[in-house]
């Protein structure tokens, strides 16, 4: 005779699905805070520092692209013209 794995019956019935899926978040919750402390996390300096870096290659970037864009507009209307 076969039997069922990994499906048990509690003496009681069954438990009720939302009271599972709660049970879950629960446990899931206290791993993500769990998980938080302990993460590293950057110094206010290195925070701005990280941020200024990351708006100046942004910047510079962008003012390429404009370049670039720019040259490739005035060959395209040349070349259909």
């Amino acid at each position: 005779m076969a039997t069922k794995q990994g499906k048990k019956k509690q003496r009681g019935g069954e438990i009720p699905k939302p009271v599972l899926y709660l049970r879950e978040l629960r446990k899931y919750l206290r791993e993500v805070v769990y998980e938080l402390r302990k993460v590293v996390w950057p110094s206010r300096k290195e925070t701005i520092g990280t941020t200024v870096v990351v708006l100046i290659v942004v910047l510079v970037f962008g003012i390429y692209l404009g370049i670039v864009d720019s040259i490739l507009s005035r060959v395209v209307r040349f070349l259909i013209e």
